[in-house]
């Protein structure tokens, strides 16, 4: 197995202003490639987007194609691996060795993605 040196910004910074966009640690398109080649059922992260939301105007500009401005989704969605994000709580289990996850769909008009009530249960 290849190791991978992946360049990420780490912490959380919130935005100082109505225009501006939060900073986080994010996938690479790499990293994202090579994590959809295992066998996992889906991916999920507290992260409010596997990519860089600051980043994503600045490659929009530059090529409009999905490929291009979020290959961290379309590893995993071109696999038909379901991508979850903006998960709360994660801290709690952690080092669980029995966890389910459940989510439900929620129905919110006038959103993108598909809207979700994220469980874990430990036993």
């Amino acid at each position: 197995m290849r190791q991978l040196e992946l360049p990420i910004l780490l912490g959380y910074e919130p935005p100082t202003g109505p225009e501006e966009l939060p900073s986080y640690a994010y996938l690479s398109g790499e990293a994202a490639e090579f994590l959809a080649t295992l066998p996992i059922k889906a991916i999920a992260t507290d992260m409010p987007s596997l990519g860089s939301f600051r980043r994503y105007g600045e490659l929009m500009a530059k090529d409009p194609r999905p490929e291009y401005v979020v290959p961290e989704h379309m590893a995993f969605l071109t696999r038909q691996i379901p991508i979850i994000e903006s998960l709360v709580g994660l801290e709690q289990v952690v080092g669980e060795s029995r966890v389910v996850f459940a989510g439900f769909p929620l129905k919110v008009q006038g959103t993108g993605g598909g809207q979700m009530r994220a469980v874990a249960m430990v036993y």
